[in-house]
């Protein structure tokens, strides 16, 4: 009798960089106006927005798509997706919330996540929150915990809000005055000049 050994080859996970979800307008004029404020605010570091970042290199079902993530210890492009294990753990994470993700049981699920991810902050904004729009939770005892003041500790600044066309998400130094968009930095820049040549004549 001939015996045969049956040989299996394993299948290489896929870990997809990207999916179709639904984004409302009011969402992405919030995440897009973080996202470009950080950019400008911190050249060094790797800012991104929306991408997957997996932690278990054997279930690519545990991730998480930040809004806004950052990375403080080196500047990376190119980037399609997150692995922790290849890349580090982003220090930073924001989640704007949208009416798909609104509700006591999903966002215990999605701070889960986070603390599994391993991000030191995670900012929850959410305009629809008539009390308190920001929620800042902090990591102690590798436990994300929610916090009484809404000071970063990875950035230097405060979480607050900008109110031009709808509040959005935005950051203070601890003067109080704004953090500054690049076209804000470019006018002011401007008004200094006008400034300094005026005094000149």
């Amino acid at each position: 009798m001939l015996m045969y050994e049956t040989v299996t080859q394993a299948v290489p996970l896929h870990f997809p960089s990207s999916a179709q979800v639904p984004e409302s307008l009011r969402h992405a004029e919030v995440r897009f106006a973080l996202f470009a404020l950080l950019r400008y605010a911190l050249p060094n570091m790797t800012v991104g927005s929306d991408q997957f970042m997996y932690w278990d290199p054997t279930d690519p079902k545990r991730c998480v798509a930040p809004d806004v993530w950052i990375f403080r210890a080196n500047k990376q492009t190119g980037v399609t997706s997150w692995k922790t294990w290849e890349r580090g753990v982003p220090e930073l994470a924001v989640e704007i919330i949208s009416h798909t993700d609104r509700g006591a049981s999903n966002w215990a699920k999605t701070l889960r996540s986070y603390e599994a991810l391993g991000v030191q902050e995670l900012v929850r904004f959410d305009d629809e929150e008539s009390d308190r729009m920001i929620h800042v939770w902090q990591r102690q005892d590798g436990r994300l915990v929610e916090q009484t003041s809404l000071d970063s500790s990875v950035l230097d600044g405060t979480w607050t809000i900008k109110d031009d066309e709808g509040p959005a998400l935005w950051l203070a130094h601890n003067d109080g005055q704004l953090w500054m968009t690049e076209a804000e930095a470019a006018q002011a820049r401007i008004r200094e000049l006008e400034a300094e040549l005026a005094h000149r004549h």
